[in-house]
């Protein structure tokens, strides 16, 4: 009896089960909040959403949590919005399965196109060996009988069937190079994107060089498929080792930030590639944008970057780049795209700086 009547003695009950309450739900608020933050560390570039946006939600969404919101509800607990935050779950899960079923059905799609090309391919090929190897025998024969008049007709009728060969192997890579290219522009998103993680430069936030050297590399691969070819644009800051002699190196890498925002600040568009190549030297790859609207664009960084005042001990400095623009020759190598824009740079840089030269294409191309 005495032990019963002390485990329901209102008091001990509130003493023991108020604290451990208020602790559980503290416990599950934290463990809500990190979910939510590891959620949108893991986010990815949905339909007209951006990752980096979506993890900043999830900061704010954790954060609400934790603090409670902006006010107090009645009786002194935080306001939490927990229907906001079930909402904003809810609609981004259906923005991620949409998307995801999107880009998987455009991928299915590509490898199906792909896969009819080479069947298609092999096929007519197979067919088109066939009759010249035939036409060759019969013609091996004419040439053994001495026969002029069969000789002319069976080399007239393998120069025919050759001939038709090849129109209907052009035809026919020409009309594979456009459904290939179709299905390229719907997945393209995905298949240019660089990796986010492990790929931006410590001291700019650009995409570094390995970023750089994967990201070209796909592109020169693409280039048959791209419509427009692409233009790389190498950019190196005009006497950069004089200027951290002269002002020190943190001015130094004070100027290569600002020379990264004005990067950032003219190439805007989401497809638009911009990395340290090294050093002072950086890179950028357009797409969709002709060369003539590429040198529009370097002269317009070039102008941004020569307008720009660098603070250093109360007084204030200008600085130049240089810049070498290439297009991409469709079969051209990533290499050899490269080396052009380089030259186009060097040759910028030895007749003045400040200024921008576009590379000639390639002999082999010409």
């Amino acid at each position: 009896m005495l032990f019963r009547r002390k485990s329901v003695d209102p008091p001990a009950v509130t003493h023991i089960s108020v604290p451990a309450a208020a602790s559980d739900f503290d416990r599950a608020l934290d463990t809500v909040a990190s979910l939510i933050k590891r959620y949108g560390e893991y986010a990815f570039d949905v339909e007209g959403r951006e990752a980096s946006q979506i993890r900043e939600d999830c900061e704010r969404w954790a954060a609400q949590l934790i603090g409670g919101g902006d006010g107090e509800a009645e009786g002194g607990v935080p306001k939490r919005d927990f229907g906001g935050l079930r909402r904003f779950f809810e609609e981004h899960r259906r923005t991620e399965s949409a998307f995801v079923k999107t880009s998987l059905s455009a991928l299915r799609s590509t490898i199906d196109t792909f896969a009819r090309c080479v069947r298609t391919t092999v096929v007519d090929d197979r067919t088109a060996d066939a009759a010249a190897r035939g036409q060759l025998t019969e013609l091996s024969e004419a040439l053994s009988s001495n026969d002029i008049a069969r000789i002319r007709t069976t080399a007239t009728n393998l120069a025919t069937t050759v001939s038709a060969s090849i129109e209907k192997r052009h035809e026919r890579h020409k009309a594979q190079i456009e459904a290939l290219a179709e299905q390229l522009r719907n997945i393209r998103g995905e298949l240019l994107q660089a990796r986010e993680r492990a790929t931006m430069d410590a001291l700019t936030r650009l995409y570094n060089r390995a970023a750089f050297d994967e990201h070209v590399t796909r592109i020169s691969d693409l280039g048959l498929l791209l419509g427009t070819p692409p233009s790389l644009l190498m950019v190196d800051v005009d006497h950069f080792k004089r200027l951290n002699d002269n002002y020190g190196h943190p001015t130094g890498d004070e100027a290569l930030r600002r020379v990264s925002e004005c990067l950032l600040r003219t190439f805007l568009r989401k497809e638009d590639f911009v990395a340290r190549y090294g050093g002072e030297e950086f890179a950028v790859v357009l797409m969709d944008a002709s060369l003539a609207d590429s040198r529009s664009m370097a002269e317009r960084l070039r102008k941004a970057v020569r307008a720009m005042a660098i603070e250093h001990r109360g007084s204030s400095f200008n600085m130049t780049i240089s810049i070498g623009v290439a297009s991409l020759v469709p079969g051209e190598s990533a290499a050899s795209w490269i080396e052009r824009a380089d030259k186009a740079l060097y040759a910028a840089k030895n007749d003045g700086r400040d200024r921008v030269e576009v590379s000639e294409l390639p002999s082999t191309f010409v």
